[in-house]
């Protein structure tokens, strides 16, 4: 019997043949009846709508179209709805098990005028394999503080999202933090938290997190100034340890070398700036590939001459005797030199390729 609100749960996805069908399988297989399940694909290049279609008698609407991102997706699901009740569940995503919307509406029955009912989410790197999990309380001043709902594990009334204008796609990455601020700010006694998993949602690499999060963090700005009036400042900078991190993860799981730019580019000899423990670090790898280390560079003279791993450091004057013996030099200290050792370089009228151990870890696809 459908004793219960009815809950539209709509999946975006955008050439995912991979994951898709276990998100469908997710949904269709639970046990709460009142379900409207919709599908909004951005015109698929690939097997996705063949997948999709194999399960079109048991899916509600499907729209299948170019669009401009995710939340224009989003937003064409929420206006398709017709459900009490919206969760989106994208198509790297899967319900953690058969009882989960069953479950939330149970507890809903315990609730009064519930605007948002939210749960956990079990995070899952399918490169690395680690897991964690998001499943707690986040309560009014945590979201003016930057938190947010993981949106896969969220039930929002319909008639509020619409309230709100939906999702304002103006916002590339936190649209949906902009939404939900927006209905904390009006309806914060009237969401819900339940001790609950909801969903597995697949994340990315390191590296792909690396990418978005300067983006990332000045939307967040953007939205806690309009939404709340609560400045937020971020520098930017994100620390050795985390590149280190990435490393780490491309070289062991991804079987990718920090080298990768450099072959690309048929570099074979270069000179490393710096007699640290990443430049050290940087040696072996770089061998490994078929790149040979001529030379160490460091401005401190009671390095100069001594030779590390059986390479000469050398002083920066070496580079100005001997442009044409190195394809490049790498910036292998872990300090903030980078625009200090270019200016410098500059005024010796060193004109080789220069890179940072940083910015080779960004190039690694």
């Amino acid at each position: 019997m459908n004793n219960g609100p009815k809950i539209s749960i709509i999946t975006a996805c955008y050439n995912a043949e991979n994951t898709i069908e276990q998100t469908i399988q997710s949904v269709l297989g639970q046990t709460y009846e009142n379900i409207e399940y919709i599908i909004v694909d951005g015109a698929s290049t690939d097997g996705t709508m063949e997948i999709v279609n194999n399960y079109k008698e048991q899916i509600d609407i499907i729209i299948s179209e170019s669009d401009e991102g995710i939340y224009d997706a989003f937003n064409k699901g929420a206006r398709a709805a017709t459900g009490d009740y919206i969760q989106y569940l994208n198509a790297d995503d899967y319900l953690i098990d058969k009882f989960v919307v069953d479950d939330v509406n149970n507890e809903m029955k315990k609730l009064e005028d519930v605007t948002i009912i939210y749960g956990g989410v079990l995070c899952q790197n399918d490169i690395t394999g680690l897991k964690s999990w998001i499943n707690k309380e986040i309560d009014y001043e945590k979201i003016k503080s930057g938190n947010s709902l993981p949106h896969q594990a969220v039930f929002t009334k319909r008639e509020t999202m619409i309230e709100m204008g939906l999702f304002d796609t103006k916002y590339e990455i936190l649209a949906d933090y902009d939404l939900t601020s927006k209905i904390f700010k009006k309806y914060k006694d009237q969401i819900y938290f339940i001790p609950r998993l909801i969903s597995i949602f697949r994340i990315g690499g390191m590296s792909s997190q690396l990418i978005n999060r300067t983006k990332l963090y000045k939307e967040m700005a953007l939205i806690l100034r309009n939404v709340f009036q609560v400045e937020f400042n971020y520098d930017g900078v994100i620390s050795n340890e985390e590149y280190l991190k990435i490393w780490l993860e491309k070289k062991n799981f991804e079987k990718k070398s920090i080298s990768h730019f450099l072959n690309q580019q048929n570099f074979s000899k270069v000179a490393i700036w710096g007699t640290g423990v990443i430049a050290n670090l940087l040696v072996p790898e770089f061998n490994e590939h078929n790149i040979n280390v001529e030379a160490f560079i460091d401005n401190d003279i009671q390095k100069q001459n001594v030779k590390m791993n059986n390479i000469v450091i050398h002083s920066p004057e070496w580079l100005v005797k001997n442009p044409k013996n190195i394809d490049a030099i790498i910036f292998g200290f872990e300090g903030k030199y980078e625009d200090e050792v270019r200016l410098q370089l500059a005024n010796a009228s060193v004109n080789i390729n220069s890179y940072s151990w940083k910015e080779l870890i960004e190039k690694i696809n």
